[in-house]
């Protein structure tokens, strides 16, 4: 019942009350490992990381950290939404941290098979051996695996194309900074910059307080656990202490059970991945995805973000064809289609003979991106053409994605095609009966409209003002100022 509750109230729009709900529910039963788990995954949701890693913890070791003991036991879920929450608020070291914690899970998965062929043969467990055999080919098209690599992909992209973010993520300002952005210093006055970045300092200065008293609160349980089981050994005249059977252990069993010593880690803010090249870094993660995941659409988007930045027209061209293939209605594909077009061509120095040749293969295979799910010719159609004839397929479609109308309506605007009202119309004409409807698409599409029309009061800012009553309607609970 709580579950199903806090998933009523997560759609409503409110992670917090959700992550409430569950926590509250997870109170009737403390020893039930499925809804303290749900309880931290929840949490996560909502941006509390910090108590959803005191709740996992409670079914780790205590003489330790429980994170360490989270990576130890490969929770991937855990660690993946973790790092999408740690990316979210900007803390891009310890995002990308987490990410290459579960890559690091699967490398340990493609070593481990040698273990297993020497097991399999001497058991002549052959078709288990088989078996193994088959999962290990497939083994890095996994979909936890892929999420890691886009994850890191995207992070990485993100630092590439933003270096200031980069630069005060290697200061440690990034993570802690109350969610001020450069940018966001940027359009503050020079009191308010002092005062943001003062606000910034003793906010970080707390967090390390509390990360240091919770590695002695773990040291303390680690040594008064070790000192009791010495105690244990010491309580008799020959060293042997008791087991609960009654039967005498022999001396020094107990420093076999000692717990283990708290791992310290070199690295925690992730500095070592932030100071390595981004593109290069995305570039490995993405040709492992191409060549073992050339199924999913996500692959080929990864691709062609990182090919573009490399100037590499060519592969980020055959990315785009790929990822028609998969999902031609997609919004994430029409508007890479346009940035594609908006390109111009180059080569490097050591394709110089032959760049017209490319060029000229460019040219005419980039035209024939212009044809918007096959439904009608594009024949030397133009980007102002094909906006329009995509803009004209969709509006009365209830298959076209919320995303999609919003990436149409600001593409209209960019090309400067119709109105700021036809624009309008291609995202409220069909209320939310359409595909893809989200909390966060809403919060986009709403956005924009605010920039596009700002405080009109014609027809237009009516037809605004209804959308906006309509997606409250809908999310009851969503916070619509952020």
């Amino acid at each position: 019942m709580y579950e199903l509750r806090g998933q009523i109230l997560l759609h409503a729009g409110s992670p917090n009350a959700a992550a409430d709900c569950l926590d509250t529910g997870r109170k009737l039963d403390k020893q039930d490992r499925y809804i303290n788990n749900r309880t931290t995954e929840y949490m996560l949701k909502a941006g509390r990381e910090v108590e959803a890693l005191e709740r996992i913890g409670m079914f780790t070791r205590h003489e330790s950290d429980p994170e360490q003991n989270v990576f130890d036991m490969q929770c991937i879920w855990y660690e993946l939404e973790l790092a999408a929450c740690l990316g979210g608020r900007g803390d891009w070291g310890r995002s990308l941290k987490k990410y290459v914690a579960v890559e690091k899970h699967f490398e340990d998965f493609h070593e481990d098979q040698f273990d297993f062929h020497s097991y399999c043969i001497r058991r002549v467990t052959l078709r288990s051996y088989v078996d193994v055999l088959n999962w290990e080919d497939t083994l890095y098209g996994n979909h936890y695996y892929a999420i890691a690599a886009e994850g890191i992909i995207k992070n990485y992209l993100h630092l590439h194309d933003n270096p200031e973010v980069k630069r005060l993520a290697l200061l440690g300002g990034d993570a802690s900074n109350g969610g001020a952005s450069p940018a966001d210093y940027a359009k503050m006055t020079p009191s308010e910059r002092k005062k943001a970045k003062a606000q910034a300092r003793k906010k970080k200065k707390a967090e390390e307080k509390k990360k240091a008293k919770m590695e002695e609160e773990a040291e303390a349980r680690r040594l008064k656990k070790k000192k009791e089981e010495e105690g244990d050994g010491d309580g008799d005249g020959d060293g042997g202490g008791t087991q609960p059977n009654g039967k005498k252990e022999k001396k020094g069993a107990s420093s076999s059970t000692a717990a283990p010593p708290v791992v310290k880690d070199e690295d925690p803010d992730g500095k070592v991945l932030l100071n390595k090249d981004a593109l290069e870094e995305a570039k490995k993660y993405t040709s492992t995805l191409v060549m073992n995941a050339p199924t999913r659409f996500s692959t080929w988007i990864c691709q062609y973000d990182v090919s573009i930045r490399r100037g590499k027209f060519m592969m980020a061209l055959q990315a785009l064809f790929k990822a028609r293939a998969l999902d031609p209605t997609s919004s994430e594909l029409f508007v890479r289609i346009l940035d594609l077009q908006q390109k111009k061509f180059s080569t490097s120095d050591s394709m110089a003979s032959s760049a017209s040749v490319l060029q000229e293969v460019f040219e005419s295979e980039r035209c024939k991106l212009l044809q918007w799910n096959n439904s009608f010719s594009v024949n030397n159609t133009t980007l102002s053409d094909f906006v329009s004839n995509v803009a004209a397929s969709i509006k009365n479609d209830k298959r076209a994605s919320l995303a999609l109308r919003i990436a149409v309506a600001k593409a209209m605007v960019s090309c400067e095609i119709g109105t700021a009202a036809d624009a309008v119309s291609i995202i409220t004409v069909e209320k939310l009966q359409i595909y893809g409807v989200t909390l966060e698409g809403c919060k986009d599409a709403l956005s924009y409209l605010k920039e596009l029309c700002g405080d009109a009061d014609d027809a237009m800012g009516a037809s605004i003002q209804e959308w906006k009553d309509l997606i409250e309607q809908y999310y009851p609970m969503a916070n619509w100022d952020k």
